[in-house]
């Protein structure tokens, strides 16, 4: 293991493993304990990847957890000063060695066939980006009102190429390393900064890859399978709330124009649909007590599967708008 300081990272390639995983990771030792059991427990064969742990400024024992597993992985902790998700994952591809760069959240496990799985479907499809199912797990225990559906996602159980309109998710994305140096990496602007929320890098990176490549590749592969731990702070309906208006807000600055308007007045098409989402988000909760308590028996779910993609909404469309706006006014 080799720790290195700062934002002096080293660019000369070394020989050897296919994939490189970068697991991005701020004052979470414990849960990141359980991310790098997960890759000491893989089945691919030795050599065939390595791991990256990008400390973006923690001050627990972070360093002593990666020196730890370097004892049992083919592993380099490095650190990157400039706070930012987006700034520890773009720092990651550029130290990979791989010709494919695996990011994996810190608070995910990759299961056993993980790598495996991504080297067979690299081979056989060689795609640009490549995903598979996320699986929830709930280690402080899951309230009866919480849908578990809301923290999963699966595209089915067979391999294919992804629609336009269809991304995947970031806790586990392998991106093919000459795509990301073509890109320039993640926008530093979306992400996660600290503490604070923030959404959207990875699916923003899909979105330009298809903009600037008719031909670019995006794979889903159903063997490709991580498990990513719900936190008991998640488990909350303020916090579900903030996280839909803030991916809702960021949206504009992520997705094509064609998500949220029409050819002629994108604008005020936007404007209207968002105003719309506003209203039904208002009427939709006012209509809690009146559910159908069969299909909705805690009235927290009802909010989380009806109310909330409408606050969503709103915000996206909104934030498309004021995006246009600011851009005619510039």
């Amino acid at each position: 293991m080799r720790a290195d300081k700062g934002q002096e990272h080293a660019t000369a390639p070394r020989p050897g493993p296919i994939v490189s995983v970068v697991i991005c990771t701020l004052n979470r030792a414990e849960v990141l304990e359980g991310a790098l059991q997960s890759l000491a427990d893989q089945t691919a064969p030795a050599g065939s990847f390595e791991v990256l742990v990008m400390d973006n400024g923690s001050t627990d024992h972070t360093a002593e957890v990666a020196e730890r597993f370097g004892k049992v992985l083919d592993l380099r902790y490095l650190r990157e000063a400039r706070t930012g998700l987006s700034y520890a994952r773009n720092a990651g591809y550029v130290e990979a060695s791989g010709a494919y760069v695996a990011y994996l959240d810190d608070d995910a496990t990759a299961r056993p066939d993980w790598v495996e799985s991504i080297l067979a479907a690299v081979e056989k499809e060689s795609p640009d980006v490549l995903g598979g199912p996320v699986i929830p797990f709930f280690p402080a225990g899951r309230p009866a009102w919480f849908p578990p559906e809301s923290q999963a996602w699966s595209l089915g159980d067979r391999m294919r190429e992804l629609h336009r309109d269809e991304y995947i998710r970031g806790e586990s994305i392998v991106i093919k390393k000459s795509a990301l140096e073509r890109l320039g990496g993640f926008r530093t602007d979306l992400g996660m900064k600290g503490n604070a929320l923030g959404y959207g890098e990875e699916t923003e990176l899909q979105c330009r890859l298809r903009r600037t490549s008719a031909a670019a590749r995006i794979t889903y592969s159903p063997d490709v399978v991580v498990y990513h731990l719900v936190r008991p702070e998640k488990l909350t309906l303020g916090w579900q709330l903030q996280r839909c208006w803030i991916q809702g807000r960021q949206a504009g600055a992520i997705y094509d124009a064609e998500a949220f308007s029409a050819r002629r007045f994108p604008r005020l098409h936007a404007l209207g649909k968002g105003a719309g989402h506003g209203i039904l988000a208002i009427f939709t909760a006012l209509a809690a007590p009146f559910r159908s308590r069969r299909s909705y028996p805690y009235w927290r779910t009802y909010v989380m599967l009806r109310v909330l993609p409408h606050v969503y909404s709103f915000g996206a469309h909104s934030s498309f708008a004021l995006a246009r706006r600011r851009a005619e006014v510039g």
